[in-house]
């Protein structure tokens, strides 16, 4: 197993018929629901721009491939 402090820490995988829930290590602020779908009308939300949300979404998406 490869520890980073950088890197999130995956506890645990649970395939189901149609979606697979990923249980990770606490990590203390927003999430990324709310950093990728957030609307820039929403208070007290980070925000950043659709370009930065799909760069965000190819690595997860490279993550999980891994």
């Amino acid at each position: 197993m490869v520890r980073h402090p950088k890197i999130v820490q995956i506890m645990a995988l649970s395939y189901l018929k149609k979606s697979i829930l990923m249980v990770s290590e606490y990590i203390k602020g927003s999430n990324l629901n709310k950093l990728i779908f957030a609307d820039a009308h929403e208070k007290e939300v980070l925000t950043i721009k659709s370009c930065e949300k799909m760069n965000l979404a190819k690595q997860l998406c490279q993550v999980v491939a891994y």
